[in-house]
């Protein structure tokens, strides 16, 4: 079975996720729950999983908006492409998410969600 599990996350928040604006009934476990239409397929690694499960409720909150953007703009103002890995960072505050994109497939799939101290170790 895969390792990874496939989101797809409203095109209604396009403009709420791209501003960062934190959604009042976000959650880690509310993820596994949406199922609407996108332009791209996110998917959770286990250890975004894990990194994700481990943040406070209120970072959560913050982080959750900018993971479900990528499904509408897989590369949006801000993202930066990581030299050597290929591999995509953007940030939302003090933390930094991580994420391959195959743009054949419509997909992205999230590596990490860290803290910048140890995002990229």
């Amino acid at each position: 079975m895969n390792s990874q599990l496939a989101l797809n996350f409203p095109t209604s928040l396009a403009a709420v996720c791209v501003l960062g604006a934190d959604q009042p009934d976000s959650s880690a476990d509310d993820f596994e729950k949406q199922q609407p239409k996108a332009e791209y397929t996110v998917e959770i690694s286990n250890p975004a999983k894990k990194d994700l499960k481990r943040l406070s409720g209120d970072v959560q909150k913050r982080i959750i908006p900018v993971l479900k953007s990528l499904a509408i703009q897989s590369r949006p103002e801000g993202v930066k492409k990581l030299q050597g890995s290929g591999a995509y960072r953007i940030r939302c505050g003090d933390y930094r998410i991580v994420y391959d994109i195959d743009d054949e497939r419509s997909q992205v799939t999230i590596l990490v969600v860290r803290h910048r101290s140890s995002a990229y170790r």
